[in-house]
């Protein structure tokens, strides 16, 4: 839902929605990051740059998102998110 706000209000030059859109992102962001860096340390994923992953898994949540609003199934959905993970357990 929030990506729906994200594409329609962007742009918007109100200052309180820029607000809660930069803050959603980064709350979603730095909670990859942080799963990341435990996972990186745990050993269960290679190293490799935490924020830069992080960007990426925000795009491919949000890009998800749109995906099903355009009819996506949810087969195509899962293969979407097993893709996203193999990146990442590759290391990018």
């Amino acid at each position: 839902l929030f990506v729906n706000t994200i594409v329609e209000l962007g742009n918007d030059d109100d200052p309180d929605v820029q607000a809660r859109i930069v803050e959603h992102t980064t709350r979603l962001r730095r909670g990859f990051a942080a799963a990341l860096a435990t996972a990186i340390a745990d050993g269960d994923v290679p190293e490799q740059d935490v924020e830069a992953t992080a960007w990426f898994l925000c795009n491919a949540l949000q890009g998800m998102s749109v995906m099903s609003r355009s009819g996506a199934s949810h087969e195509q959905l899962r293969g979407i998110a097993r893709r996203t993970l193999a990146s990442v357990r590759e290391g990018g």
